[in-house]
């Protein structure tokens, strides 16, 4: 497959770039880079809130043969310096005001403020890559379930996947894309380098202007690429619209509501195009046809998919990570398939169907529950907005389901028990249930279950 990106453009709503012009950003890029001391086989740790800069320095790293380590902007001082200790470097690029380490040099990055000289794209082979075996990026997992882990990809394994999303996607130069999801993560990452390399313009928001996105999504975006809050909250706007333009929404990260799925269906004439994929795997299955809203679809070119005798969902395919970052964890791979650790079951059109957490299901009174099937009950509850399930020591029953939920205040828990009656076996009916203000999450947007685990 050729790429041809002399079209693609990137930016902000306030900023704007071409190709020739992100091209000679990168070259003044990678010379920031050099003249703080990081060379071929660096792994260059960014920690940044501005989706651009994110992009602007990893694409310089990987183009210098270099390794990007992306880390949230919203983790803490200690996190970062576990990740710093666990790669063996004291330096970090960030664009966070008043950021202060420990004993750690960090060095300040805004690509709206360097030069903007011309550059010869054979001295700056920015868009290429010299050497597909060196490791271009390392991710890491978003932690819902426990520690984070960093993910690496080298640059062949980012380079065919990215290929294969151009075409999945069906990404050209006539693409108006929104970026919503954090470029730090597996998902945001993939699909900037999909939306670059499909010669897209790429439109990138660090903060959530719902009002600027439904504009866009009115007028010219045909694709975005968006988590499952987000599509809620902008269903909450009530904005009623069809456009001509707009073809794809991709969401991916967690389970999507149905209702959510149907709100936007009806409001904005288009569905909802679900995805899944991990760090470790990248993205492995979408829903392109939309036959079954509630299915993540099929596989991509290069993956094969099956569910073993204990109903999890197992991987086989060729972006697999190479390895996680030190020796502490191993690759789930077994005969060559990767355990996803997701119960999953095939629906009547070939497509899959995830059910919930292998590791989160509940023992009660040896009957197994699966936790993410009653917050779907949960939700689907008038007057309830989000639910989290989890498994609570009982003297009698060893364990009970119990529940949090965020709702209405005039929501009883009788009210909840009786609603969940008529769709869940009594041993599946939460025993104690309490009203919460907020349920922690992570950067995109899954439900944190850590404190549960």
């Amino acid at each position: 497959m050729e790429i041809n990106i002399e079209n693609m453009r990137i930016g902000t709503e306030e900023n704007f770039y071409s190709y020739e012009e992100f091209n000679n950003l990168l070259g003044d890029t990678i010379e920031f880079l050099k003249g703080k001391g990081f060379k071929s086989d660096s792994k260059i740790p960014i920690w940044c809130h501005d989706n651009l800069n994110i992009i602007a320095l990893t694409l310089a790293a990987i183009s210098m043969n270099a390794c990007a380590v992306l880390i949230d902007a919203q983790k803490k001082e200690k996190e970062v310096l576990d990740i710093l200790r666990m790669i063996s470097e004291s330096r970090i690029i960030s664009d966070i005001e008043k950021a202060e380490l420990q004993e750690m040099e960090i060095f300040e990055y805004s690509i709206y403020s360097i030069k903007n000289r011309k550059y010869n794209q054979n001295m700056y082979p920015v868009f290429r890559t010299e050497d597909e075996d060196k490791d271009a990026v390392i991710i890491f997992t978003s932690g819902s379930t426990g520690t984070p882990k960093g993910v690496v990809r080298t640059q062949k394994k980012v380079m065919t996947h990215m290929k294969t999303m151009i075409k999945t996607l069906q990404i050209t130069s006539e693409d108006k894309i929104l970026h919503l999801a954090p470029l730090c993560h597996a998902y945001g990452f993939e699909h900037i380098m999909a939306g670059i390399y499909g010669g897209g313009t790429n439109t990138l928001y660090n903060l959530f202007a719902y009002r600027e996105i439904l504009d866009q999504m009115k007028k010219q975006a045909s694709v975005v690429i968006g988590v499952p809050y987000q599509y809620e909250l902008l269903t909450r706007m009530n904005c009623t619209f069809s456009s001509n333009k707009l073809r794809l929404l991709l969401c991916a990260t967690s389970s999507l509501k149905y209702r959510t799925y149907n709100t936007v269906m009806k409001s904005w004439k288009l569905p909802i195009t679900q995805l899944y994929g991990s760090s470790e795997l990248s993205a492995a299955l979408v829903n392109m046809e939309g036959k079954n809203a509630t299915s993540v679809g099929k596989t991509i070119l290069g993956v094969k998919a099956r569910i073993n005798t204990e109903g999890e969902l197992l991987i086989q395919s060729s972006y697999i990570c190479e390895r996680y970052i030190g020796d502490k964890y191993e690759l789930p791979v077994e005969d060559g398939w990767y355990h996803t650790g997701d119960m999953a079951i095939f629906d009547q059109y070939g497509g899959i169907i995830i059910k919930g957490r292998l590791d989160s299901i509940i023992n009660v009174s040896g009957k197994k529950v699966c936790p993410e099937e009653v917050e779907k009950v949960l939700i689907s509850m008038p007057g309830i907005k989000e639910a989290i399930v989890y498994g609570k020591t009982h003297e009698t029953y060893g364990n009970i389901i119990a529940a949090k939920f965020v709702g209405e205040s005039q929501i009883t828990e009788s009210e909840i028990k009786k609603f969940c009656g008529k769709y869940l076996a009594d041993y599946e009916i939460p025993m104690v249930i309490e009203k919460v203000d907020n349920i922690l999450h992570t950067t995109t947007g899954k439900i944190s279950r850590k404190e549960f685990s």
